[in-house]
C-alpha cells in the first residue's frame, strides 16, 4: 500500500507546478538515501533521487556535493538481492551527473559559466576527499577508486573551478600514495600530474625563479609533488623499496622523464641523510637503466652530443655520487669511460660494504644485458677504450669471487689482444664529441670526492649519537 502510494506521487512529481518544490524533495530524499540500516528504504529513496535528476537536469549540479556522498558508498555494495540494485541505481545516478559535467563543460555560453559558478565546489571537494582520507580495503575500494575518478575528471573538466581549491586536496592526494589499491594510486597520480602541468596554476611559479628557469611547462605543485613524494619515501621505507619503483615508473609515463630526473636530482643533491639518498639514487638508476618508460633518455645521455644530454649528465651526476657505483654506471651509460675508470680507482679509498659489492653485482648483470649491448662491442676496440676495459678489470679487482666475479672476468677473457693493445697514451681521446670536450671532469671529480667526505662526516655523526 504504502509503496503503491509513493509510486503514484512520484508520477505526480514531474508536473511543472511541483519544480519549485525540487530543492526541498531532494534534500529528504539524501537523507534516505544514506540509511544504510534499512535496504527497502534506501532502494525506494534512489529510485526517487534519479526521477529528480532526470527532472533537475542541468540544475542537479548544485546538489553533487550531496548526491555523491550518498552514491559513492554505494559503489562497494555486495551482490545480495536489494543491494545489488542500490548499487546499479547508484552508477545511473553517477552516470547522470558525470555527463551532465561533460556536457556543461564543453558549453562557453555566460549562462552555462554562471550555472557552475554555483556549484558549491568547497563542499564538492570536500566530499570526495572524505573517501581518499583513509587507506582503502576490500570493502571500499570501489567507491575510493570512483571518488579519485571524479576528481581527475573534474580536474580536465572543470579546471578553473576546482584548482581553486587546491589547497584542501592536494596533501590528500600525496598521502594517499601509500595505499594498498594499485588502481587507485594509478589515479592518484594522473591527477597529480594534471596539476602539476596545468596551465592555469603556472603564475604559481613567480615564487621560485629557479622553477620557472628549469621547468617552464610545470607549476610550484610539480616541485612540491616531487619533494613530498621523496619524504613519503623516507618516512615509509615498506612504500620505497616496494612501490618505489611502480610508483616512478608510472609517473614517467604521465610526466616527460627526463624533468622527473632533473627534478629529483636537484632535490637530493642536498639530501643529508646519506643512507636514503645511496638508497633513492639506486632505485632512480636502476629505472634509468632497465626501464622501457626511459628508453629515450638512456639514449639521450647515451649519444651524448648535444647541450641538453651533457646538461642533463651533470645534473645527474652530481646526485649520483651519493652511490659511487650510480655515478660509475651513469659514466658508462654516456661512454665516459676514462672518468669511469677514475671513479673506479677512488673506491679504494672508500669502504667496501656489503651493500656497494651488491650493488656492483647488479652492475655486472646490467652489463651482461642488451641494454648495454653497445658497451661490449667496444671492448673490440681496445686502442680507443682502454678506459672501459680498465674500469672494468678495477670493479674485477674488488669483487669477490662470486658469479659476479667470474661473469665479468669471462667477459674480459673475450677482449682481444688486450695486453699487446694498451698502451699508456690516451688514446681516449678518439671517443672525445664537441659536447664532451665541454664537461670539466677535474670539477666533477673533486665534486664526488666532497660528496663522499660528507658521507663520512655524517656517518660519524650518527656513530656518536
Amino acid at each position: 500500500m504504502c509503496e503503491s502510494l509513493l509510486g503514484d506521487f512520484l508520477k505526480e512529481i514531474s508536473n511543472p507546478q511541483m519544480k519549485s518544490k525540487y530543492e526541498l524533495m531532494i534534500n529528504i530524499i539524501l537523507i534516505h538515501c544514506g540509511n544504510v540500516n534499512d535496504d527497502s528504504i534506501q532502494m525506494t529513496a534512489m529510485m526517487w533521487l534519479k526521477e529528480l535528476i532526470h527532472l533537475l537536469n542541468e540544475e542537479a549540479v548544485f546538489f553533487m556535493p550531496g548526491i555523491l556522498n550518498v552514491v559513492l558508498p554505494c559503489f562497494s555494495y555486495g551482490d545480495e538481492s536489494l543491494k545489488k540494485n542500490i548499487k546499479e541505481l547508484s552508477k545511473v545516478i553517477n552516470s547522470k551527473l558525470w555527463s551532465l559535467i561533460e556536457k556543461l563543460s564543453q558549453e562557453k555560453s555566460e549562462e552555462k559559466i554562471a550555472l557552475l559558478k554555483k556549484i558549491a565546489v568547497d563542499k564538492l571537494i570536500e566530499t570526495l576527499s572524505r573517501f581518499t582520507i583513509t587507506p582503502s580495503d576490500i570493502n571500499t575500494v570501489t567507491t575510493t577508486i570512483e571518488s579519485l575518478r571524479w576528481l581527475l575528471h573534474l580536474v580536465y573538466k572543470l579546471p578553473q573551478f576546482i584548482l581553486s581549491q587546491i589547497d584542501n586536496f592536494f596533501h590528500i592526494l600525496i598521502a594517499f600514495l601509500s595505499d594498498s589499491s594499485k588502481e587507485a594510486i594509478e589515479l592518484d597520480l594522473k591527477i597529480l600530474a594534471v596539476i602539476s602541468s596545468s596551465k592555469l596554476l603556472i603564475d604559481t611559479n613567480n615564487q621560485n625563479e629557479s622553477l620557472t628557469a628549469n621547468f617552464p611547462n610545470y607549476n610550484k605543485y610539480f616541485s612540491l609533488f616531487m619533494t613530498e613524494l621523496l619524504d613519503l619515501f623516507r618516512k615509509d621505507q615498506n612504500l620505497r623499496y616496494e612501490k618505489g619503483s611502480s610508483i616512478i615508473k608510472t609517473l614517467c609515463i604521465l610526466i616527460n622523464p627526463e624533468d622527473i630526473f632533473r627534478m629529483f636530482a636537484e632535490i637530493l643533491s642536498t639530501e643529508k641523510d646519506s643512507e636514503f639518498a645511496i638508497s633513492m639514487v639506486d632505485i632512480l638508476n636502476s629505472i634509468l637503466l632497465t626501464s622501457c618508460e626511459c628508453f629515450d633518455l638512456r639514449n639521450s645521455l647515451k649519444d651524448f652530443n648535444t647541450q641538453e644530454s651533457l646538461s642533463l649528465f651533470i645534473c645527474l651526476y652530481k646526485t649520483w655520487c651519493h652511490n659511487p657505483i650510480a655515478a660509475i654506471a651513469l659514466c658508462l651509460l654516456s661512454q665516459n669511460y676514462e672518468h669511469a675508470f677514475n671513479l673506479v680507482n677512488l673506491l679504494g679509498d672508500i669502504e667496501i660494504t656489503l651493500n656497494l659489492l651488491i650493488t656492483i653485482d647488479k652492475l655486472v648483470q646490467l652489463i651482461e644485458s642488451s641494454i648495454f649491448t653497445y658497451l661490449r662491442l667496444h671492448l673490440l676496440q681496445v686502442e680507443e677504450n682502454q678506459y672501459l676495459v680498465r674500469a672494468l678489470y678495477g670493479l674485477l679487482m674488488i669483487l669477490p669471487q662470486s658469479d659476479a666475479f667470474f661473469a665479468l672476468k669471462h667477459r674480459l677473457d673475450c677482449v682481444p689482444n688486450y695486453y699487446n693493445k694498451i698502451s699508456d697514451s690516451n688514446q681516449n681521446k678518439l671517443m672525445s664529441t664537441p659536447a664532451r670536450k665541454k664537461i670539466d671532469f677535474k670539477e666533477l671529480l673533486d665534486h664526488f670526492l666532497q660528496v663522499q667526505e660528507r658521507q663520512k662526516f655524517f656517518k660519524k655523526q650518527n656513530n656518536l649519537i
